[in-house]
């Protein structure tokens, strides 16, 4: 089973080079494309869960039978991504390739962690 995955950064050579970390999973239709400045899109950092709990600890979701965790982003920080590189990954590379999303400085829509 595939989830649809799309990763916001801030040109296309990060696009470029998220790509190359994410070739080593199982991943599919690939694409890099621009966005909107105007788009109402609720943007977080994602990470894998590592099991450490604290007060300063990010969210935390269940998904796709996995638990992995996001922090919240400023608005201002937002504002400066200008690509976004969409993929499928499979359930067993999903926490994986959040991993290297979040190595690589990427954030994802809230709605990934659903």
């Amino acid at each position: 089973m595939f989830k649809a995955v799309q990763v916001y950064v801030h040109d296309e050579d990060e696009a470029e080079a998220l790509r190359s970390k994410l070739s080593k999973f199982d991943t599919k239709e690939v694409m890099i494309d621009y966005i909107e400045q105007e788009q109402d899109i609720d943007l977080v950092i994602p990470y894998a869960q590592t099991g450490t709990t604290g007060a300063d600890s990010p969210n935390i979701a269940g998904g796709m039978g996995q638990v992995v965790a996001y922090q919240e982003i400023a608005d201002d920080d937002k504002r400066d991504r200008n690509a976004v590189l969409s993929f499928q990954v499979t359930e067993a590379d999903f926490n994986d390739a959040l991993e290297a999303i979040q190595l690589a400085g990427g954030y994802v829509d809230r709605g990934i962690f659903k």
